[in-house]
């Protein structure tokens, strides 16, 4: 995408939305706002170690309270959505685009919730 054959601005909304959030600086694994530290999350949750960062925040292995299923979470760095109204909007857009999307190649998203002013995306 964005080649002179095929121009970004006529490039597919998920994509567009993914090369965006490509140029974000990854945050250190410390650094992020929302509760981090092992716990419930959402009564349905339960928080494991850090995996990953990234610009956004933090990834973490939770397991599902009621069957014990492990999922990857994405905690989204409370800071990243008061620093400005766009980051909440393109945030609710990938979560949207996220739902939509079914592909044996793509993560499926299992759930996505706000807490204490972070959002989680399961």
């Amino acid at each position: 995408f964005g080649s002179r054959h095929f121009p970004y601005a006529l490039a597919p909304q998920p994509t567009r939305l993914l090369h965006g959030m490509a140029t974000l600086t990854p945050l250190p694994l410390d650094s992020v706002a929302a509760p981090v530290e092992f716990g419930l999350l959402h009564d349905r949750f339960t928080l494991g170690r850090a995996l990953s960062n990234g610009g956004q925040g933090v990834v973490h292995v939770c397991t599902r309270n009621e069957n014990g299923e492990a999922f990857a979470v994405k905690v989204i760095d409370r800071r990243l959505l008061q620093e400005n109204l766009r980051n909440e909007v393109l945030l609710r857009r990938e979560i949207r685009t996220l739902r939509e999307l079914v592909h044996p190649h793509v993560v499926s998203l299992h759930e996505a919730f706000w807490e204490h002013g972070s959002c989680f995306i399961v």
